[in-house]
């Protein structure tokens, strides 16, 4: 398990925080256990999660999401 700690943006939802992370959004469910949260939690900025990055879904999206500096933001 390769744990790391993230810092929740403004108005990212735990599905942005699992797309971003994880690759998928599907990866919301694994955090919010994780992380001992509902996965409809309302997180708020700064707080930090827990992320498994041995758990990354889909690591093309991940890599694009970085490589275009894309942080996925709901609106």
């Amino acid at each position: 398990m390769a744990i790391i700690n993230i810092k929740v943006q403004d108005r990212q939802t735990l599905l942005d925080v699992a797309v971003q992370y994880l690759g998928d959004a599907t990866g919301a469910i694994y955090l919010a256990q994780l992380n001992n949260i509902s996965i409809t939690e309302n997180l708020e900025a700064g707080q930090i999660l827990k992320i498994d990055t041995d758990q990354v879904i889909d690591s093309k999206v991940v890599s694009y999401l970085r490589e275009k500096d894309v942080v996925p933001i709901t609106d």
